[in-house]
């Protein structure tokens, strides 16, 4: 080998390893809040955890030309700091251990007892949308416990369905009312609290550990304290949590509280990245941000995922059911149950505005036997609305009409319920064909009731629950309720 050659090869070799340093390291030329602008590393992802000196933790927000923006979660950020790649897309270590915790977007703990990450594994955040070929058609119910939802606007696994009020209705309690009823289910219960206060969190999980429902669950969190960046990040930790849980084995209850602060905490970042703010300010992409992001819920094909589902409940705060996030949210989902001050101020909880709430696939999913007791009363709730209307223009009434206005009353009533309280099937089943039919016309003895049916006619609990003939269980439930009257006269 002569000189020369050697000598061109020598020089290759520097030229390479040079072209490699540039393209390896990135220096942070701008700062601003959580917003950073750096410069080289020209091979970078879009969507890449990126780290760098003092414990910084970002991801690749967007590329430009001759540099890129970095959102940063952890770690003291200065102009002149050195920037460089994980080759990774945005990721958190995942173990099953961490039922049980209170955790951040990092899946570490945040309570006194850390989570055993003996076994962990990568999870990426932003995954591919499963297609109408890795999906399945919502059959199966999800029952929250909840009377007036399981009744008039059921929930299947899979669904996803929208919780939408002003602030102080009861959204969070009726959400967390939805995990306490999981107890008896095989349902891994995940609630994302999104700049929600300390306080806020801790009575979710002190009302959680005192029903006994984490157990199942586990709570992430980014709190108001926390940066947008860490806002923004969390609701795709708990999708991605979802989604692992599913290849598990598991179905999922996913609860959202709440998206509108999601949505201020994008639009925070948004301005500060220079986008030209649209409704309300929000940017024009506000839409994708959330559709990406509840469209991963869903009932899945028997061969991807176990044919397990994730039923997504999301959160939105408002006063204006017609504002720009709401609508939004309500486009994306499969229905909503609205919450009405107005309402919630006269104790009528949960305050559920049954006209403006519906459920456009939960019905399919609803029990048969629930169905079958639930025709009559949608039509008499129908029918007792109109007379309530005409009643306010007419004093006189006959005596037909009177008692059609107090069988109403009773079945508003039977609606209202306690929170933390749930009721299981057979129960709701019983109180609604008591009401409808007239067997109950009081309902000051109710628990008496179901006690009495507990104690001396557990079959018709095992026949409601199995889903049997749907007939014979009219028919038994009937005899019961009968021969309840007979002995209480």
């Amino acid at each position: 080998m002569n000189y020369n050659t050697m000598k061109n090869i020598i020089k290759k070799q520097i030229e390479r390893y040079n072209n490699n340093s540039k393209e390896d390291i990135g220096i942070v030329i701008s700062v601003l809040n959580n917003i950073c602008i750096v410069s080289g590393l020209t091979t970078v992802m879009l969507g890449e955890k990126v780290i760098g000196d003092n414990g910084i933790i970002g991801i690749v927000l967007s590329l430009k030309e001759d540099h890129f923006n970095m959102l940063v979660f952890e770690g003291d950020v200065k102009e002149s700091v050195v920037i460089t790649r994980t080759k990774k897309l945005f990721y958190v270590n995942f173990t099953e251990n961490i039922i049980g915790h209170v955790v951040d977007y990092k899946l570490e703990s945040l309570n006194n007892n850390e989570v055993d990450k003996t076994e962990t594994k990568e999870l990426t955040l932003e995954k591919e949308i499963p297609d109408l070929k890795k999906r399945d058609f919502v059959s199966e119910s999800l029952l929250t416990g909840i009377l007036a939802v399981d009744s008039l606007i059921p929930i299947g696994k899979g669904q996803r369905q929208l919780i939408i009020g002003n602030k102080t209705t009861g959204k969070s309690i009726m959400a967390l009312d939805m995990i306490i009823n999981q107890k008896h289910s095989d349902v891994i219960c995940i609630y994302v609290g999104i700049g929600q206060k300390n306080s806020h969190i801790k009575r979710v999980e002190d009302i959680l550990r005192d029903k006994k429902a984490m157990n199942y669950t586990v709570i992430i969190t980014s709190n108001a304290s926390d940066s947008s960046a860490k806002q923004y990040i969390t609701p795709y930790v708990g999708i991605s949590v979802a989604e692992e849980f599913t290849r598990l084995g598991r179905d999922v209850l996913l609860i959202f509280d709440d998206l509108t602060k999601h949505a201020v905490a994008y639009r925070e970042i948004s301005l500060l990245l220079g986008c030209n703010g649209g409704r309300e300010a929000y940017p024009g992409d506000i839409f994708y941000l959330h559709s990406r992001l509840l469209e991963r819920g869903g009932k899945f094909a028997k061969n991807f995922r176990h044919g397990k589902s994730i039923t997504i409940i999301p959160v939105v705060e408002t006063f204006d059911i017609s504002s720009y996030i709401s609508t939004n949210i309500i486009s994306i989902t499969d229905g909503q149950i609205f919450l009405e001050e107005n309402l919630f101020n006269k104790n009528i909880k949960p305050a559920i505005n049954v006209g403006m709430s519906v459920s456009r696939i939960g019905g399919n999913a609803q029990p048969k036997i629930m169905k079958e007791v639930c025709k009559t009363m949608k039509i008499q709730i129908a029918s007792i609305e109109e007379l309530e209307n005409f009643h306010e223009f007419s004093t006189d009434l006959d005596e037909k009409t009177k008692q059609i206005l107090e069988k109403g009353r009773l079945l508003n009533n039977l609606l209202k319920q306690n929170y933390g309280n749930p009721y299981e099937l057979w129960e709701e089943v019983i109180l609604i064909y008591g009401v409808t039919n007239d067997y109950i016309i009081s309902l000051e003895n109710i628990r008496d009731l179901l006690n009495y049916i507990k104690d001396f006619h557990s079959e018709i609990i095992d026949m409601i629950n199995k889903e049997d003939n749907t007939k014979e269980i009219i028919n038994e439930i009937k005899k019961v309720l009968q021969n309840y009257v007979t002995t209480k006269s």
